[in-house]
């Protein structure tokens, strides 16, 4: 799961709406006629077109350059996986879990959860894939629950 700044990717997209906001009341405003615009809400004068287009550029211009940005710097995340001898204490089995990093930027391995999934034959004999992720203790009685040997492969 890749987390981002929810102040920096939204942020932009109000400020381009607000910006799109006020161009709409300027354009409105400057068409009509000379007699309404001396009433309360149109006797405000929040930005002249020009300087509202301006807004409206500018801050769709910002959108699309972090927009472009977060694309070039977007994480490339990938994994493997197998059954290693001789890594665990007491030279017992272990699963490996090699992560790869191929962005521009640092990952950080913020939670670990496990998702399990059985094989047809211990469907068949009633297991039940996992329908949430869960943490280690969880998988751990899962997987004993079902009398499944720990730290043994099979053939």
């Amino acid at each position: 799961m890749i987390h981002r700044s929810g102040l920096f990717s939204r942020l932009l997209v109000v400020l381009v709406g607000v910006a799109v906001l006020l161009l709409g009341y300027s354009l409105f405003r400057e068409n009509l006629s000379a007699r309404l615009t001396r009433d309360w809400p149109w006797k405000l004068k929040l930005l002249d077109i020009q300087s509202a287009v301006t807004a409206v550029l500018g801050t769709g211009g910002a959108a699309l350059a972090r927009a472009q940005y977060a694309r070039t710097v977007r994480p490339a995340i990938g994994y493997g996986g197998r059954v290693v001898a001789n890594t665990a204490p007491n030279e017992r089995l272990a699963w490996m879990c090699k992560l790869l990093n191929g962005g521009q930027e640092v990952a950080i391995i913020a939670d670990t959860s496990y998702w399990i999934e059985y094989t047809s034959a211990e469907r068949a004999a009633g297991a039940v894939d996992s329908s949430e992720w869960m943490s280690q203790p969880e998988a751990t009685a899962a997987i004993v629950s079902r009398a499944l040997a720990e730290r043994r492969t099979s053939s």
